[in-house]
């Protein structure tokens, strides 16, 4: 081999060389990727739930002489899922059923609204005796809500959406 064959043979070499990579199997292509930064991956937030949990009236029976009231309680129970939002329900209670048909009793105000800052709220209603003796039975509603995109209304449990009131003469 002569002097000139060597000194390129060389020069060859190195270049190769320094163009290799470190690793056998990777590439300059690889090694870039190396350097990209991806964002961490975020899970979509989940919607909380709002849910009657339970529907009271106390004292269960009212009378029409003397006419006297009870107090219709509704607990709401609120699930904030992802979001710590605090919602703000509106419940309205009415009369679902009567027996005999013509037993009436009335609702005070019978919707309210307010802040769910806690895991439950209970919303107030009175119910008052006002003609006829037997069985009321009472309905509660989650009639509005808000914010809607971060809150979902579930359907209550068997039975925790009503109450029974016994009207006396």
């Amino acid at each position: 081999m002569t002097a000139k064959w060597l000194f390129f043979e060389a020069a060859l070499l190195a270049l190769l060389f320094a163009a290799a990579p470190s690793h056998p199997f990777s590439s300059s292509r690889a090694r870039a990727a190396d350097r990209v930064q991806f964002p961490a991956r975020e899970d979509p937030p989940v919607k909380g739930t709002i849910e009657i949990s339970r529907t009271t009236v106390e004292p269960s029976s009212v009378t029409l002489s003397p006419p006297t009231c009870g107090t219709a309680t509704v607990q709401v129970f609120a699930s904030r899922g992802t979001f710590t939002d605090n919602p703000n329900v509106t419940v309205s209670l009415s009369v679902f059923s009567s027996d005999p048909s013509t037993v009436e009793v009335a609702i005070g105000q019978s919707s309210r609204s307010q802040n769910i800052t806690e895991s439950t709220a209970n919303f107030e209603f009175e119910v008052c005796a006002r003609k006829g003796a037997g069985h009321v039975v009472l309905k509660s509603v989650i009639t509005g809500w808000s914010p809607k995109d971060k809150f979902d209304v579930a359907a209550p449990g068997a039975g925790a959406d009503v109450a029974e009131i016994t009207v006396k003469n």
